[in-house]
């Protein structure tokens, strides 16, 4: 085994060492910390560049002698960034080096989940346990019951839960999986069982997902008293948890009080949390005043008031309500009679069946502000894909994975089959440039901002998430145009430098007429503000080579950036 430096250095990419000691740098002021407490608080803070940068100068200075905690946290900082084969090198060299260290063995298994290999999480969990027996790490057992759970095999699965429950009864996520063990398989009664028992056992270790499942437990049975009692509960210990309030807000919405749906997921949605689930409640929620308001429409003579009503939830829920509810409203025969509700709009009974791929930085919202009145909906999260859209009509997934979308279920076999898929893409040049202003918006952990080179650099490591089952995840949406394409058979193509052509051609294509797009502007400002030299340009044609060749692009430099 080489015990150079030289080592540790393959465990992240080439050339992301200079580029994080020059652009990425954790703390605003140099403090006297030792590198595994900087590693430590970088983890903390999910700053994983950060992270792993401190943990390749510990590989860097101590050689063999570096401790196993430091390989453990730069492979957590590695698998965090999508860059599992490297975090595949470092755990086989961990284990290999610290064999006696089982958070080791617990960090393996974690990469097999990261990477949904079901089978290997199983058979890594499997040699933890013939290996450390009585000492094995909670998290083994849990790890072991998710991946059996994925695949279906629930008796195994809550074997191996049980057997961890008897090694370590006191372990607050082993009992919270154990209880949403129950609740994947609808068994409520035993789900409240195990949740009363963790609330008693674990008293105010109880994590805020044991309130959340009993919750769910009672709702399910029907008890909505007692699901708003345990959900309050455990708001009052854990305030901020996102989770937790949107079972409060489901808990109104089994009780029908559209209202208070609405106000529980107003904070959720002013959160920096995930609000996905918080839209659909709160666009079932405004779903059902507005069927109200239809309804008491029908029956009285006042209109406009109907229509100014829907106007309102149009204006503010109009991309995140489901289908179905401008089917409620042809339904009810009120297009035609509730005309200020959907002015301007398309006829909806004619809209085909239709995609959107939404490749980020190619023009999409304005493409979807004139798809709007199509009634084509935005739906960011796989939770919306399924609960919010009723297979019919124009829909855009935003920046998710499209495929992934339908290799896992979430899309209407016969629905994608029979839909017609477009796309508008836009020259490298041009995109790269929007890309880097709008992802510097979002650096806040830098001593200065970045460069556009410093961006590309970055790029080039490859340390960005693939595109997949979320909207923006890191620096997902820098993928190279030709990822969000990927297994699909495209029907149409637009490019942004000609948007108003190809947008008439779209129209033709889907054989509806839709709003004018208006002025786009490419954004010649960036010309001040971004220096294009040779090595920019050689960056931006590696990176994204594969959308030069595939959409025809040239690579010569746009004359607005060439001069």
């Amino acid at each position: 085994m080489r015990s150079t430096a030289s080592t540790y250095r393959r465990f992240v990419p080439s050339g992301f060492g200079n580029v994080a000691k020059r652009i990425l740098r954790q703390l605003p002021t140099r403090q006297a910390v030792s590198p595994i407490a900087a590693a430590e608080t970088a983890i903390k803070q999910k700053n994983w560049l950060g992270a792993a940068e401190q943990c390749q100068a510990i590989l860097d200075s101590q050689s063999e002698d570096a401790p196993a905690r430091t390989l453990l946290l730069m492979s957590v900082a590695q698998r965090r960034l999508g860059n599992f084969d490297a975090a595949e090198t470092t755990m086989r060299f961990g284990i290999e080096r610290f064999p006696q260290d089982a958070n080791l063995a617990s960090e393996y298994a974690e990469l097999a989940v990261a990477r949904k290999d079901w089978p290997e999480v199983i058979a890594r969990c499997q040699s933890a346990l013939d290996a450390y027996g009585d000492i094995t790490p909670a998290r083994i057992h849990v790890l072991m019951g998710m991946a059996l759970r994925a695949m279906g095999k629930f008796d195994t699965a809550d074997a191996v839960l049980c057997q961890g429950m008897e090694k370590h009864p006191e372990d607050p996520k082993l009992a919270a999986a154990y209880a949403e063990l129950a609740v994947a398989r609808k068994d409520w009664s035993e789900a409240l069982t195990r949740c009363q028992c963790a609330l008693e056992g674990l008293d105010e270790q109880a994590p805020a997902s044991v309130y959340r499942l009993g919750s769910t437990a009672y709702r399910n049975l029907g008890q909505l008293s007692e699901a708003e009692a345990i959900v309050r509960r455990g708001m009052a210990r854990f305030p901020n948890d996102v989770a937790l309030a949107i079972e409060e807000a489901e808990v109104a919405l089994a009780r029908n009080d559209w209202p208070a749906t609405i106000e529980r997921c107003e904070p959720i949605l002013e959160s920096a949390g995930d609000k996905a689930y918080a839209r659909v409640l709160t666009s079932m929620a405004y779903y059902r005043l507005g069927d109200v308001c239809l309804q008491a429409a029908m029956t009285g003579p006042d209109w406009p008031i109907a229509a100014k009503r829907l106007q309102e939830v149009l204006d503010d829920y109009g991309a995140k309500l489901p289908i179905s509810f401008y089917e409620t409203m042809r339904e009810k025969g009120s297009e035609s009679r509730l005309s200020a509700a959907h002015s301007g709009s398309a006829d909806l009974d004619n809209v085909p069946n239709a995609v959107f791929i939404w490749i980020p930085k190619t023009a999409g919202t304005t493409v979807h502000n004139a798809l709007r009145a199509a009634g084509c909906p935005k739906l960011k999260t796989p939770e919306l894909a399924r609960l919010a859209f009723s297979a019919k009509g124009l829909v855009t997934f935003a920046h998710m994975s499209y495929k992934t979308l339908v290799d896992d279920g979430y899309i209407d076999g016969n629905f994608n089959k029979n839909s017609l898929k477009f796309t508008f893409v836009r020259n490298p040049f041009w995109r790269a440039i929007s890309l880097y202003f709008y992802v510097q918006r979002y650096i806040v952990t830098y001593n200065r901002k970045p460069s556009f080179l410093d961006f590309l650099e970055l790029l080039n490591t490859g340390l960005y998430d693939k595109i997949g089952l979320y909207n923006v995840k890191n620096l997902s949406q820098c993928n190279p145009q030709a990822r969000w394409l990927d297994g699909i058979s495209m029907d149409f193509i637009g490019r942004v430098e000609e948007i108003e052509k190809d947008f008439q051609a779209l129209q033709q294509l889907l054989k509806i007429r839709l709003p004018s797009l208006g002025l786009y502007k490419k954004g010649l400002y960036f010309n001040n503000a971004v220096s294009f030299g040779p090595q920019e340009k050689y960056l931006v044609e590696k990176i994204y080579d594969e959308d030069f060749v595939r959409f025809g692009y040239g690579k010569d430099l746009p004359d607005e950036l060439a001069s």
